[in-house]
């Protein structure tokens, strides 16, 4: 009978490694880069992917490198500004479960301007989800010139998927 058990065991654990899972059980880097205008972004995820298109990957961090010709800025993620991040605390939220799961780079009212959505992976609650602009120099914008509802509409029609905690990315 000891045998047939250790048959067993060791057969199921190849029919649940058997079909790709096996290379999800470790994290890997993915790097994602856009250009808006002059500027060069990069959001680096380290994640497990979950293997199932309703589960969500499991990411360590994100980081954000910013190039502006000889200026690099490197941030960990989520970058965001104050007022952003007094909103997700004050309604609950954690800002560590924040990740970026897309964005865009979009001709607005002020000039080229790059958004990033943030989001906890679903959920309605006011800390699930935020966004983050960068100005033409590559600065997230917390002071000066506003974007108008249509520069955010528009940003957010144009929203790519970066690979992190979102299934299927």
């Amino acid at each position: 009978m000891r045998n047939a058990t250790k048959f067993m065991l060791v057969f199921a654990a190849i029919g649940a490694w058997g079909h790709g899972q096996a290379a999800n059980l470790a994290y890997k880097e993915y790097t994602a880069k856009m250009t808006c205008g002059k500027i060069s972004y990069a959001v680096t995820s380290i994640c497990k992917k979950s293997g199932d298109a309703l589960t969500l990957n499991e990411c360590k961090r994100q980081t954000l490198k910013v190039a502006n010709g000889g200026v690099k800025r490197v941030a960990s993620l989520p970058d965001l500004t104050k007022l952003e991040r007094a909103r997700i605390r004050e309604s609950g939220g954690d800002l560590k479960d924040l990740y970026v799961i897309a964005w865009a780079c979009t001709e607005s009212s002020i000039g080229p301007v790059a958004t990033f959505y943030y989001s906890i992976g679903g959920g309605t609650a006011e800390y699930s989800e935020a966004l983050a602009h960068y100005d033409m120099s590559g600065m997230l914008m917390d002071a000066g010139p506003r974007l108008t509802p249509n520069d955010i509409s528009e940003a957010m029609r144009n929203l790519k998927p970066v690979p992190s905690i979102m299934p299927d990315q």
